[in-house]
């Protein structure tokens, strides 16, 4: 009866779930038109196609499955977008805001414009990435999104920040380099670099950790746990190679920047080139004041490539403490996703229970029961056809048709006896 789909919708809602209905007749329109998802099968009536919120223009059911599948695979990226956009924009911006203000650090705008355009061409690529659909329906919660992003942005910040510490040298006579350079690069081979290199370098980073931010967004757990399609991986080593390329080769048709395959000499003559491109830079090619070595630029690169793979750990460990730290937040929202997960797995035991036969004389409807710490199940065949009713209630109704309020109530009894025996199988476990 109409009354009685519609009845089961509604208590199935009243009891916080999200409830899909399928159906082809006017009697099916009223449950349609209350349920969450009300889905039309092909060949329904038009009554059914207005109530319905998804209209099958195939034979089967099989295609609300792929349905289901990938509409959270699409949700899936968006969120990743969303999370590497942050992240990524926190990153750049935050740190150009107070380089500039700060240490009146500059960077040509030809830079920046690299940046977006490779990062853009990185991001499009997000749409075909491989992702895993969600075992639950998940809903859009944005302080979370925006905490998590805002966290792995953050540690962005401080890596570079770090680099162009280790990176710049006072050659002015009022300070020196950090004991890094002083210890470690001179001592692999790497000459000092001039501020317009150090624009080079900083770009090179900014490139590379911030692309590789997208690899640490797109999962909940380590970034190594789920592969990356092969559009983003490829759009991501291409736009990191004319990256590297570009900082080590350049030479002066980029003026005033100065590529990392430059041997700009000691720290006198390093003054001379800094004058020049800070006050000269577009009357004289500063780089021809320096030698082409680029040994000494892929001794660079190389380093920051190493730099960025260390901090993209960093960047994960972070992120799984934000995730852990949200998760921790709301137990309760987690306590009714097992909750759900759980009932899932024991409807679905229900279900094989009934075998593949289509063509069924009887019903076989099953219970699990915990008695001793053993389960039993507990069969009925009744003598009536499957009806929704019957397939929740151990104990279908054999004689005769039930009234509405007896199934609304067995039904009510039906759940809160399954709600009670998982949380029975959870407290054992």
């Amino acid at each position: 009866m109409p009354e009685h789909k519609f009845n089961i919708v509604d208590v199935l809602q009243r009891r916080g779930h999200v409830v899909g209905m399928t159906g082809d007749g006017v009697n099916d329109a009223p449950a349609l038109k209350q349920a969450d998802i009300g889905i039309a099968v092909q060949g329904a009536t038009d009554a059914a196609r207005a109530a319905a919120d998804i209209v099958l223009m195939s034979p089967g059911l099989s295609v609300i499955i792929d349905a289901i599948v990938l509409s959270r695979m699409i949700f899936q990226r968006i969120k990743n977008y969303c999370t590497y956009r942050i992240a990524c924009t926190t990153q750049i911006l935050l740190f150009f805001f107070i380089a500039i203000i700060w240490q009146d650090f500059q960077i040509p705008v030809f830079v920046i414009c690299l940046i977006s355009i490779l990062n853009d061409g990185t991001i499009m690529s997000i749409a075909y990435d491989s992702v895993l659909p969600s075992r639950a329906p998940e809903a859009w919660d944005l302080p979370q999104t925006v905490g998590i992003a805002s966290s792995i942005g953050l540690v962005g910040v401080a890596s570079t920040f770090l680099l162009l510490y280790l990176a710049q040298c006072d050659v002015s006579g009022v300070g020196t380099c950090s004991h890094f350079f002083d210890d470690t690069l001179k001592g692999l081979g790497m000459p000092q670099l001039a501020d317009a290199q150090v624009q080079a370098l900083i770009y090179l980073q900014l490139s590379i950790g911030g692309q590789a931010t997208i690899f640490v967004a797109r999962t909940r757990s380590f970034f190594f746990s789920q592969a990356p399609g092969r559009p983003l991986a490829v759009s991501f080593v291409f736009a990191q190679i004319v990256s590297t390329l570009l900082c080590v080769y350049v030479q002066g048709f980029l003026n005033p920047l100065i590529g990392l395959g430059m041997d700009c000499g000691d720290e006198q003559h390093l003054a001379a080139v800094n004058d020049c491109t800070r006050f000269n830079s577009t009357t004289e090619n500063c780089a021809d004041m320096c030698d082409y070595d680029p040994g000494v630029g892929w001794k660079y690169a190389c380093f920051v490539w190493l730099y960025c793979a260390i901090w993209l750990v960093l960047q994960d460990g972070v992120k799984l403490l934000a995730v852990r730290l949200f998760d921790m937040q709301d137990p309760e929202k987690a306590e009714r996703r097992r909750v759900k997960i759980d009932r899932k797995i024991l409807i679905g035991r229900h279900s094989r229970l009934l075998g593949p036969s289509r063509d069924r004389s009887t019903l076989r409807s099953t219970c699990r029961s915990t008695v001793g710490g053993e389960d039993q199940l507990r069969l009925a065949t009744p003598a009536t056809a499957a009806t929704p009713e019957s397939m929740l209630d151990p104990q279908p109704q054999r004689d005769g048709a039930a009234s509405l309020p007896q199934v609304v109530a067995r039904l009510e009894a039906r759940i809160d006896e399954l709600e009670s025996m998982l949380a029975q199988q959870r407290a054992s476990s």
